[in-house]
């Protein structure tokens, strides 16, 4: 079998890849974190707030 010759591009590509998915994995964490926190209250029924997220 012969050798595989790896080019440069193909060396930075990985750690590339893992950096960019890292960071929209963080990305979305923050987001969904964010998101419960600005939950605000539509209505209060019997004494029990209603978020808006309920509808």
């Amino acid at each position: 079998m012969a050798a595989r010759v790896i080019t440069n591009s193909e060396k930075t590509q990985q750690p590339m890849k893992k950096y960019l998915v890292s960071a929209a994995v963080l990305g979305a964490v923050l987001l969904a974190v964010n998101a419960k926190k600005n939950d605000p209250v539509l209505m209060t029924v019997n004494g029990r707030q209603v978020p808006l997220s309920e509808f």
